[in-house]
């Protein structure tokens, strides 16, 4: 009768753990990548998407297709990755006034639908970013449009923009971090959909995110993003700036992590 109990106690408390533990459901290591066709593939290895297989190749509905400048298949994960250590999507090609710019994106799924939100990464500008310069976005314009869209604004500031079709919520940050050049920036923004709240948070391979810069956008309270159908690294259209640099370790949660749990992926991405 204990064993009976013990067992159902170790049941609902991995149950509830189960439950607790936030969703990974994109990551972007750039570590390796495939080829279909003519077409150069680096996977997502998060939870979300679709998984099927074509041929002895594993694919996700969520993996992202990589193309140079001019818009030619290639492979784009060959630089060395933060802190030495795996690969990294290489943008350099993407200097100042470059049209149809390299990005790594595809148009068949969309990590959407989210009531709340963390996306982390790693980038290493190579050239100040520009306004309206495009991280990360499964974003879509018009009235059924929306998701999900982070871009710059100015060299040192960024800004995260939600909408679920209806309404839209901005998300601003000034961060001197992000003005950097040939060095590796980590970044983080958490929405708390409930409150109406996002943090950001910057820090770099030697530094540990300072305290959060919170913004409120009341506008966001109880919004469920709109599902795109679409993911895009680098740029949003042909002839939007493309950013030029490095991008790793893209992660996309469907909940608002702390920042402790923020602080561990950064560590996490070191090595450490």
């Amino acid at each position: 009768m204990r064993k009976h109990i013990r067992s159902v106690f170790l049941s609902a408390l991995a149950a509830a753990f189960a439950v607790a533990l936030p969703a990974q459901v994109v990551r972007y290591g750039f570590d390796s990548t495939y080829k279909l066709a003519s077409a150069q593939w680096t996977p997502n290895t998060g939870s979300g998407g679709e998984k099927s297989a074509k041929g002895a190749t594993q694919i996700n509905s969520l993996d992202l297709r990589m193309f140079a400048v001019g818009g030619a298949n290639a492979d784009l994960a060959t630089a060395p990755g933060v802190a030495g250590k795996g690969r990294a999507l290489d943008l350099t090609g993407n200097t100042p006034g470059t049209i149809n710019g390299a990005v790594a994106q595809q148009s068949t799924a969309s990590p959407g639908g989210f009531k709340s939100l963390t996306i982390t990464g790693w980038m290493k500008p190579a050239a100040p970013l520009q306004k309206d310069m495009t991280l990360i976005r499964s974003f879509t314009t018009g009235p059924s449009g929306g998701g999900f869209w982070i871009s710059a604004t100015s060299p040192n500031a960024l800004v995260l923009l939600l909408s679920d079709g209806p309404k839209s919520a901005k998300f601003p940050v000034h961060a001197s971090a992000v003005a950097a050049q040939d060095k590796w920036v980590f970044f983080a923004v958490s929405w708390d959909g409930a409150a109406g709240l996002a943090n950001w948070y910057f820090g770099g391979e030697a530094d540990a995110p300072a305290a959060p810069v919170r913004v409120a956008a009341p506008a966001s309270i109880g919004m469920t993003l709109t599902a795109t159908k679409q993911m895009a690294v680098g740029r949003a259209s042909s002839k939007s700036p493309g950013f030029c640099g490095l991008f790793d370790d893209i992660q996309i949660f469907d909940t608002a992590l702390a920042r402790e749990k923020i602080e561990e992926i950064r560590q996490s991405a070191l090595g450490r």
